[in-house]
């Protein structure tokens, strides 16, 4: 399907994420972009819902100095511990490949954990420099005359 078959009229359902926070020389903008995604971490973290950072200039440097919201953690030391009692069935012969396959995959899915997320319970700190981030950070001012109102509506 083209470009030109989309109705551009019908709304696309989405979850709109509050804006994280950044703070320059004690004062606070609204950031609309989100230094987190581009971490190491993020590939580990899987988010259940929204999340807010607060984002802080110091010293010319960004730190993530407070972040609020839930999300799953992807557990590596049980996905490898369990990972290897699949490997000693399948060399035993108490399962075929195929099940092997399934297995892992169903292994790799339990071996999410839930935690809130925090500097704390990410990055083992109370704020985080974003050595990571070396992308453009942009900032909004002003007030927010209106907040957006999505419908679903069908055109039958």
């Amino acid at each position: 399907m083209g470009l030109a078959a989309l109705d551009p009229v019908l709304p696309v359902p989405m979850t709109v994420q509050e804006s994280e926070i950044l703070i320059i020389e004690n004062n606070e903008y609204s950031l609309e972009s989100y230094p987190l995604h581009s971490s190491t971490i993020v590939k580990k973290l899987r988010l259940t819902g929204s999340y807010v950072g607060k984002w802080e200039i110091i010293n010319d440097k960004l730190y993530l100095i407070e972040i609020n919201g839930s999300g799953e953690l992807f557990n590596r030391k049980k996905f490898l511990d369990e990972r290897i009692i699949l490997r000693k069935k399948l060399k035993n012969g108490e399962i075929n490949s195929i099940e092997n396959g399934k297995s892992l995959k169903i292994l790799k899915e339990n071996c999410y954990e839930k935690i809130i997320l925090s500097t704390k319970n990410l990055f083992n700190s109370d704020s985080v420099f974003a050595e990571w981030f070396s992308g453009t950070l942009k900032i909004g001012d002003g007030d927010l005359i209106s907040s957006p109102s999505f419908s679903m509506s069908s055109p039958l």
